[in-house]
């Protein structure tokens, strides 16, 4: 334990000594000039004022716009984006241009411009956070051009920062990772003992599973058939059917379970869809990936922006997506204790085979990332049980940096395993294994906290509230918490428009399967492992949603919040079927096993067929988003032609958009032309000429006697303040 600490100490140091490294205001105590020579420094404050560091300074040019800051730095650095603290006297929209020069004179000629002029919102005091040209290296001078204002010219501050380095955020998350991988070869290696795999074959010792030329043993040994059982040589077809049942899992049952579920996604895979976050996620102009880095999602980051560069990566992100699934669902099953080849298989397509993982795979950015996050936290708790303190801890701390919802997988595997032990009669090793889970998980989530605290100084992104903690959520969403249950974990289908009554109906059947193979087949029938079982039940169909009592926000706890329940509906199902091929009342474990596989096998082809119409609904939705948005640049080509805006851009562009209205010719999908982050956006998904306009203040656009005309009117379309703007509704 002394060890363990030493090592997680070394982590946060290693951490913090990269942060302070690379979080440094790059413009400070440079020098200033400005436009304005005869402003006094005792009425207007020194040039200076606006580098020194201090937000209770500044500098006023004297008067409105135009107006300039010169930084002169004493050395060339990397510029990644600055930070401007505007002192605005009133509050309005204001066009300005940020330039930087190699040249330490400033000569003309050398200043090269970042997005040209830009119009946006400024706030007193609230910071403008402008991105520069990537690879801006080299910069001696850097120049603030305040082109329109409706305030004068003055800031508080101006800072400038490096672009959040991949190698740095690369360090953030290595130091767990090295230390733990050290640790671990080094109790495997150095004993020349080879890995172990999950999987078994065909009920012999030994897998069948290589790793270059080495054979890797499995640790799950078959266990003795029944009497009887070693051949069917009895003549009876149910024996020799619950001989195959009760095989081991080995290679070929997972790559059948792979087969499967690429069956069951196929339209998704096919058709792509792209809904809001799609279109902004998938442009790097829009920088929509400092969203992730602000609500603690820095190994997110890290996968989109650093090793995927903004390309959702189509359908090898979707293929990448679904094993890494369906190696997670393959080790939660042996964390839990399902072994049989029929049990494990069904456990791992009914856990992955969801309209909740349809939900976040129908997000092309997260295909892989957020099941990559479901390896790491099953991965992390796997080790954890095992024993392997800091492997377990660092790799489970990973899993909420790429998809937080991810802890409640793991948390709903480990209540699982406690119940599958209880009802085997072992309620010391439950309690064991419950609590040394839960001290190893809340130990990843307080090193996950303590990395996350520091991101903001590597990255220089400040966290959002949704990186926070509310522990009196449960008092006030007490509601929203009880609608999520009832929704989810009885379950109604709420949110979830696709969830058919035929799917709901599989799975009551699976919680009254569950309830009947208790009966049927738990050895010891007491009255306390009934009750002990029933409580880990209710916590079990409360766990899929656990981080919402701690949450600050309950509103973002939709379907893909909530993929845990794929798994409660997995051990419902899968649980009893191998308490069943454990017995050796033949002619019972065979009924109940083939109805269990027929109950999962005509859910699974519900859900499937379900998934297939969201899919194709969505891309249909998505389709005619394009459609639509096509038809309004030909209109808005016809006004610019006419206009001071440049024919081939960039085209300022604000949409004006109050109120959703479908796209789809069939299904519930909505336009992803309305929400706020992308109904910009998606002209220039479109067409790059196009530059939305952010924090435009649309209320003081000049609005007509007769009010303004929605599309597809004439009227609809026309430029003010050198602003394209388009109202649909």
């Amino acid at each position: 334990m002394n060890r363990a600490l030493l090592r997680l100490v070394f982590v946060c140091i290693t951490t913090l000594g990269v942060s302070v490294a690379s979080a440094q205001n790059l413009l400070l105590g440079a020098t200033v000039t400005d436009t304005c020579a005869s402003c006094t420094q005792a009425q207007f404050g020194l040039p200076g004022a606006i580098t020194d560091g201090d937000v209770k300074t500044n500098r006023n040019l004297g008067g409105g716009a135009p107006g300039s800051f010169m930084i002169s730095l004493a050395r060339p650095i990397a510029l990644g984006r600055v930070v401007l603290f505007p002192n605005m006297t009133p509050n309005g929209q204001v066009s300005f241009e940020i330039q930087t020069s190699t040249d330490p004179s400033g000569t003309t000629g050398t200043w090269t411009s970042h997005g040209g002029p830009i119009s946006r919102e400024w706030v007193d005091k609230l910071a403008i956070d402008v991105p520069l040209n990537p690879q801006t290296t080299g910069v001696r001078m850097v120049k603030v051009i305040v082109h329109k204002s409706p305030a004068w010219v003055s800031f508080y501050e101006v800072e400038g920062y490096s672009s959040p380095n991949r190698w740095l955020l690369l360090l953030l998350i290595l130091p767990p990772l090295l230390v733990a991988g050290g640790l671990f070869f080094r109790r495997q290696w150095s004993k020349r003992k080879l890995l172990r795999t999950i999987v078994a074959g065909g009920g012999r010792p030994g897998c069948v599973f290589t790793l270059g030329s080495q054979a890797l043993k499995s640790r799950w040994r078959a266990r003795a058939l029944p009497p009887g059982l070693s051949t069917p040589a009895t003549g009876k077809s149910y024996l020799m059917t619950i001989n195959i049942f009760r095989q081991r899992f080995t290679s070929g049952h997972f790559f059948f379970c792979l087969f499967a579920s690429f069956l069951a996604y196929s339209t998704m895979a096919v058709m792509p869809a792209y809904n809001a976050d799609d279109i902004i996620q998938a442009q790097p102009a829009a920088q929509d990936y400092y969203t992730y880095l602000a609500s603690g999602r820095w190994g997110l980051y890290f996968i989109q922006k650093v090793i995927f560069d903004t390309n959702p990566s189509g359908v090898f992100a979707f293929l990448a997506g679904i094993i890494t699934l369906a190696f997670a669902a393959l080790l939660s099953a042996q964390i839990i204790g399902i072994k049989r080849a029929a049990s494990v298989s069904v456990y791992i397509l009914v856990s992955i085979v969801s309209l909740y993982y349809a939900s976040y795979l129908s997000f092309d950015s997260s295909r892989f990332a957020y099941s990559l996050a479901n390896l790491c936290a099953i991965g992390g708790l796997y080790f954890i049980l095992k024993g392997r303190w800091f492997v377990g801890i660092s790799l489970f701390s990973i899993a909420p940096s790429l998809f937080q919802p991810s802890i409640q997988v793991a948390a709903t595997v480990l209540v699982g395993a406690s119940i599958y032990l209880v009802l085997s009669g072992m309620y010391r090793e439950a309690t064991k294994k419950l609590l040394i889970g839960i001290i190893g998980m809340l130990a990843s989530l307080i090193l996950y906290y303590v990395l996350t605290q520091l991101s903001p100084a590597v990255s220089g992104i400040p966290l959002s509230n949704r990186s926070g903690i509310s522990f009196s959520s449960l008092l006030l969403n007490h509601r929203e918490l009880v609608a999520i249950f009832i929704g989810h974990g009885l379950p109604s289908g709420k949110d979830l428009p696709y969830y058919s009554p035929l799917i709901k109906a599989g799975v009551w059947a699976f919680m009254a399967s569950f309830v009947l193979g208790a009966f049927l087949f738990v050895q010891q029938k007491r009255r306390s492992t009934l009750i002990l079982c029933a409580a880990l039940c209710g916590v079990l169909l409360l766990t899929p949603f656990c981080l919402a009592f701690v949450s600050v926000s309950v509103d973002q706890f939709g379907p893909r919040a909530l993929i845990a329940y794929a798994t409660v509906h997995a051990i419902f199902i899968a649980l009893p079927m191998e308490m069943a091929l454990d017995r050796t009342e033949n002619r019972k474990s065979f009924a109940f096993s083939m109805f269990s596989v027929a109950m999962a096998s005509a859910f699974l082809f519900f859900t499937a067929v379900q998934i297939s119409n969201s899919a194709f609904d969505e891309y249909l939705s998505s389709r005619n988003d394009f459609f639509a948005t096509n038809r309004i640049i030909s209109r808005i080509d016809e006004v610019v032609i006419n206009s001071d805006i440049p024919i081939e851009g960039p085209i300022p562009l604000v949409v004006i958009y109050n109120k959703g209205v479908s796209t789809a010719p069939r299904g519930v999908p909505n336009t992803a032309r309305a929400a706020d982050w992308s109904r910009e956006w998606i002209f220039r998904h479109i067409d790059p000429r196009f530059a939305p306009v952010i924090g435009f203040d649309k209320t003081k656009l000049t609005t007509p006697d007769k009010g303004f005309a929605h599309w597809p009117h004439k009227d609809s379309v026309f430029i003010q303040d050198g602003v394209v703007v388009v109202v649909i509704n």
